[in-house]
């Protein structure tokens, strides 16, 4: 396969690592059973490990944005119907109509981008009135990772780039709940779920406790800054 463009902080093989989508699973499955969509917007898909399940379940129209050829080429092997390559997200406006796609995916995109809200902004612009966008970025500092930064200075806590030094970083935008809410309101979103619960930061002390599972959950939902290593939100497009 020809790899096309390789980019210099998120190389092909970085991409290649993606190959677990096991943990979105019931996140998908959550959403399919609340609500329907015909069209679905995979921005920035990657190789299409993701996206690819709900067209799988649903049959769905799956289009998938990025900036890397051979991503997309990996998301048109994947089934994507179709896929189109941006260079810069921050810049370059989406090819498609208004009000496009009912369901927008960005997955771990906007931890990568410059300008985050003027890109959640041309993901709203494209989505269909009352359209659902499902967002999802790292957590780089919830509380147990705090500690361990305190002891290695170290930016990646959790090793998400393990050859990577904190001038190369891939990661150049970091969030809070707080922060998200205001970019989501900025952009004409209204939260209609939390999901952040699904990736909770468990703690040795209590982890042996009976419902300990149920307490940590608890814990990432209601304080995810805190408790949950992602957020997760899927927010409603508002009608002006």
């Amino acid at each position: 396969m020809d790899k096309g463009k390789e980019y210099k902080y998120f190389t092909n093989a970085d991409i290649d690592r993606i190959d677990d989508s096991s943990f979105m699973v019931p996140i998908f499955n959550d959403i399919m059973s609340k609500y329907s969509f015909s069209n679905a917007l995979d921005y920035g898909c990657g190789n299409g490990i993701f996206g690819i399940y709900l067209k799988e379940k649903i049959k769905c129209k799956l289009v998938g944005v990025d900036a890397s050829e051979y991503g997309l080429k990996k998301a048109i092997e994947a089934g994507y119907d179709d896929t189109v390559l941006i260079d810069n997200f921050c810049t370059e406006k989406l090819p498609f109509n208004n009000h496009s796609f009912d369901l927008v995916i960005m997955k771990d995109i906007l931890e990568h981008l410059l300008d985050p809200l003027n890109v959640l902004k041309e993901a709203v612009r494209v989505l269909t009135l009352n359209g659902l966008l499902l967002l999802h970025v790292p957590n780089h500092f919830p509380l147990a990772y705090r500690i361990k930064f305190l002891f290695t200075n170290r930016i990646d806590t959790q090793n998400y780039f393990p050859d990577s030094k904190e001038w190369n970083f891939p990661h150049i935008r970091f969030f809070t709940v707080r922060g998200l809410k205001e970019m989501f309101t900025g952009a004409g979103l209204t939260i209609i779920e939390n999901y952040s619960d699904y990736f909770t930061t468990f703690c040795p002390v209590v982890s042996h406790l009976p419902y300990s599972k149920a307490f940590h959950k608890y814990l990432a939902k209601r304080y995810p800054d805190q408790f949950s290593y992602g957020y997760t939100f899927l927010c409603k497009k508002r009608a002006k």
